[in-house]
């Protein structure tokens, strides 16, 4: 919210009618009625229809597999830590060093 006047809400709002696009900035009612148009009302499928839409393999859990992303994502994030610090501080540049710091950060 823009705290350049202490005008009440009216006066506020038609100040950015004013501004822009020529000032053709549709009235705030309007919009209030055409944002509670696209309110959903309640969706055709219950949570239920969702579950069985699922293949029933996806929700089987498995210790194995989930200790496999664990670790790949352990051996990934050393992998790019390992590079980080081994290759940033061989950069001629300080701008340089700055602008990798930025990419992996």
């Amino acid at each position: 919210m823009a705290t350049g006047t202490m005008m009440g809400n009216d006066a506020y709002i038609s100040d950015f009618r004013s501004m822009g696009a020529g000032g053709s900035m549709s009235d705030s009612t309007d919009q209030v009625k055409d944002l509670l148009k696209r309110v959903p009302i309640d969706p055709s499928f219950s949570l239920s229809d969702l579950k069985k839409a699922i293949p029933a393999q996806c929700f089987e859990r498995s210790v194995i597999s989930s200790s496999y992303y664990v670790v790949h994502d352990l051996i990934v994030t050393y992998v790019f830590y390992f590079l980080a610090n081994t290759y940033i501080p061989l950069l001629p540049s300080p701008l340089a060093y700055l602008a990798s710091l930025l990419a992996y950060g």
